[in-house]
């Protein structure tokens, strides 16, 4: 097998699995339910968002029941960053590894090691990618919390 071929079978696996995604959405969410929840769940989360860089919400103090003046800053210092180590942690943690084998294919690529090798290798560099580029999604959503 070329390695043009080797790269097709991991690429094409991989595009084929977001493309079943894809699919999958498109079935759940059709033009109706977009225009009236998607799109403005989105304009909200924006204006959310973009008045998180105005002034960080007070609801986590009152999540425990302090109303202590003086601990405040400090109080609303650790709870952001609990919050933000907790959502990287969780999206790190759920995030699996992928290998793009197929239990069809186990036959022959146990007799071709080197290829075996090859898909294991890419499927991990592949996975290091995603979890990385989740992770930078992640601290650029949190950022308003990470800096205040």
């Amino acid at each position: 097998m070329t390695v043009s071929r080797k790269r097709y079978a991991v690429e094409g696996t991989c595009y084929n699995k977001w493309k079943e995604k894809f699919k999958m959405v498109r079935s759940v969410v059709d033009w109706t339910s977009a225009l009236y929840f998607i799109i403005p769940a989105l304009i909200f989360g924006a204006m959310y968002y973009r008045s998180l860089w105005d002034q960080i919400p007070n609801w986590p103090l009152y999540l425990f029941g302090t109303t202590f003046s003086e601990w405040e800053p400090q109080l609303q210092e650790h709870i952001a960053f609990s919050v933000v180590l907790f959502v990287l942690y969780s999206v790190t943690y759920f995030r699996s590894i992928r290998s793009f084998l197929e239990e069809a294919d186990s036959l022959f690529l146990l007799q071709a090691l080197s290829l075996l090798r090859s898909i294991i290798i890419r499927g991990i560099v592949y996975s290091f990618i995603r979890i990385c580029f989740t992770n930078i999604v992640c601290i650029a959503l949190l950022l308003p919390i990470v800096i205040k």
